[in-house]
């Protein structure tokens, strides 16, 4: 079980990579490293200007919602389906009394796997003990203004396609 594929390498096949540019994938890695350290209490230095307003919008919604964090960017493996991933954030919003898995997002628009994606995150969050009540993507706004907020609220249908992707990446990948 050491080399379990990973949730983004089992939907990559049907991620439209033309939007993918080496820029687009440093900012990504950029804006995740730093709004990590957001939630971590660490200091984060200013940044470019065309990350930056990526992390203050991650810092407008955080200061205004976050109440409890439970676990930022850890891998988790589910044993009983074989595959495992690393979701961002599961925190407890003000309010609410379960946590929420939250998957931060830098792209201009929604894509359709991130159903898919978040419902496997949903299941590793779940076998591993985590109480999730929301599931949410959180896309950041490159102006600093607050991010865009999607709920997922299907999970287990998501989930069923997710692990039709995983057959599929399993059977292609036998030797």
């Amino acid at each position: 079980m050491a080399n379990l594929p990973r949730v983004t390498e089992i939907l990559s096949p049907w991620i439209n990579k033309a939007w993918f540019t080496d820029e687009s994938r440093t900012r990504g890695n950029q804006v995740h490293q730093n709004v990590a350290n957001i939630a971590r209490g660490l200091w984060v230095p200013a940044l470019q200007d065309s990350y930056q307003g990526y992390v203050n919008s991650f810092r407008k919604w955080f200061d205004a919602t976050v109440e409890e964090i439970s676990l930022i960017e850890k891998r988790l493996k589910d044993p009983d389906h074989g595959y495992a991933g690393t979701p961002d954030i599961v925190c407890r919003l003000k309010g609410d009394s379960l946590f929420s898995l939250i998957d931060y997002k830098t792209g201009a628009t929604h894509s359709p796997t991130w159903e898919l994606q978040m419902s496997a995150y949903w299941r590793l969050a779940t076998c591993n003990k985590y109480k999730i009540g929301r599931c949410l993507s959180l896309r950041l706004n490159p102006e600093g203004k607050m991010p865009v907020i999607r709920e997922y609220r299907h999970s287990e249908e998501y989930f069923a396609i997710f692990l039709s992707a995983l057959n599929v990446h399993r059977f292609l990948r036998k030797e």
